[in-house]
């Protein structure tokens, strides 16, 4: 027997096998670099720039048509752009804010000297506050418990809110800088940069009526911006406990009574479940306010978990890997609750742990949720906790009105977004950084220490020193903040087990 044709045969498998093994591996990378492009974060930032480049194009379609024209109309009105940026400035603020900041200079001068010495106390917090935050981050391996997490669009909150975000952006660095502008008494202009889809506002000030000051007074402008916004955020948590009595003709108020207040659009129950529902139960929990509602979800997802299903749902489940997709609404309704001591009657049937998911019962009170004698009706949701949690929002407000928008909702989100971004805003200005308030204080600060303990050196020599002192701070700082500032995207893209997220 010839051993040329099993030679080929064998040949011809292993060419077939290797071509097979070639198509997995290419569909598997195909299938990776889908996943990639499909991630929250490289999807967002795809159509942002898209935007830009949409924008920025046909704004030189204009300039090809109108050629001077544009360019002396968008210098009329003092915007400046470029690609991924616009800048606005104008001096129309400049007379009001030098009247405004002449007429109360007495308080001025008092309220920027409190600010200023409130300011130096927290200098070496805001530092103590980046160490400690690495620390939480490493110790964890994860953003739980850090005090400084990165806010990234569609990955730890919804792009719904990224409204809320630019507004609390613009209202909190309008504040900083409104603090400049009134410590100084005297600015060439006030602007507004937006950089992709980050704005920021700024004043520009002579450097040299700078110069002319007392590094004390100095001090106190480079400071301003950092103690407005912490008075940003301390004027919000006065006004907060006083929201329900200010929105009290817009919407009844209870505090043993929780509400449902938004419900995003991706929400698995956006169209089930609308604004102003009241919750009552979870599972045969009673739910009165935000703790009771964890709490009854806790509850739910501590009891039994396994269902008699059918075997079309089991094979779907483990090529989908997806609870809701693979239940129709007449199994939803009638799932019977298994165990190992009391398996399924029928033969077509199979006994099946949903887990990770869960199925709750949410007991709702609304028109759309009551049965013919007037009780309120079970809602059925099957998912994770999370997956429920992130459904929707709740308060203890109900709109006495339909015809307005969620007044409250927009004020909650938009004050508690303007709380973070101040006091972050607040807290970055204070790290000796280029760039930041923090380097200009650190700079004065060395300056008057310098002078005070070595009065008899020379200017150059101390500024030498100063400027050493300085580049030594400002870099271990820089390292210390790309260090939180790296690792807390790494777990949030990733997550802790370096799986991608989304």
């Amino acid at each position: 027997m010839s051993c040329r044709p099993y030679l080929k045969m064998m040949s011809e498998k292993k060419s077939t096998e290797n071509f097979v093994t070639f198509r997995e591996e290419e569909e598997e990378e195909k299938s990776r670099y889908s996943r990639v492009m499909k991630h929250p974060i490289i999807s967002f930032l795809i159509n942002v720039t898209v935007t830009w480049l949409i924008f920025f194009t046909f704004l030189k379609i204009l300039q090809i048509k109108y050629g001077q024209r544009l360019l002396d109309f968008l210098s009329s009105i003092s915007v400046h752009v470029e690609l991924f940026s616009i800048n606005w400035s104008t001096t129309k603020f400049n007379t009001s804010l030098r009247k405004v900041a002449l007429r109360f200079e007495r308080f001025w001068n008092y309220f920027y000297r409190v600010g200023n010495t409130i300011v130096l106390i927290l200098l070496p917090l805001a530092f103590l506050g980046l160490c400690y935050n690495l620390f939480v981050l490493l110790l964890n391996r994860s953003n739980e418990n850090a005090i400084i997490t990165p806010i990234v669009p569609g990955v730890n909150f919804p792009l719904s809110h990224l409204w809320y975000l630019i507004l609390a952006l613009v209202i909190s660095a309008t504040i900083h800088e409104l603090g400049h502008a009134l410590c100084t008494l005297k600015i060439n202009d006030y602007g507004i940069y937006i950089f992709f889809i980050f704005p920021s506002a700024y004043v520009t000030i002579n450097l040299e009526d700078i110069e002319r000051k007392s590094h004390w007074k100095k001090l106190r402008v480079f400071s301003a911006g950092v103690w407005h916004n912490i008075i940003l955020s301390f004027i919000i948590f006065l006004l907060m406990p006083a929201t329900p009595y200010l929105l009290s003709p817009l919407y009844h108020y209870s505090n043993k009574e929780l509400y449902v207040s938004y419900v995003p659009k991706e929400s698995p129950l956006a169209g089930s479940v609308a604004v102003g529902t009241r919750i009552l139960e979870v599972g045969d929990c009673t739910v009165t306010n935000t703790t009771s509602y964890f709490q009854c979800i806790d509850k739910s997802w501590n009891e039994p978990n396994s269902y008699c299903l059918n075997l079309q749902f089991k094979e779907c489940l483990n090529q989908t890997q997806n609870v809701r997709s693979c239940i129709d609404l007449d199994q939803l309704f009638n799932m019977v609750p298994c165990n190992s001591s009391t398996p399924c009657r029928s033969k077509d049937k199979e006994c099946v742990n949903l887990a990770p998911s869960r199925l709750f019962k949410i007991k709702l009170s609304t028109r759309d949720y009551v049965t013919a004698d007037g009780t309120p009706e079970e809602l059925l949701f099957v998912g994770t906790a999370q997956e429920l949690w992130d459904s929707f929002a709740t308060n203890h407000y109900k709109a006495r009105w339909t015809w307005y928008p969620d007044i409250y909702y927009f004020v909650e989100t938009l004050t508690m977004f303007t709380v973070a971004i101040s006091l972050g805003l607040a807290m970055m200005n204070m790290l000796p950084i280029g760039g930041f308030d923090g380097s200009y204080i650190m700079l004065s600060i060395l300056h008057l220490v310098l002078s005070y303990h070595y009065p008899h050196n020379s200017k150059e020599k101390n500024d030498i020193l100063k400027n050493k002192l300085y580049r030594y701070f400002s870099i271990f700082t820089t390292i210390l903040l790309v260090l939180n500032l790296s690792i807390s995207f790494y777990y949030i893209i990733f997550g802790p087990g370096g799986q991608p997220v989304g």
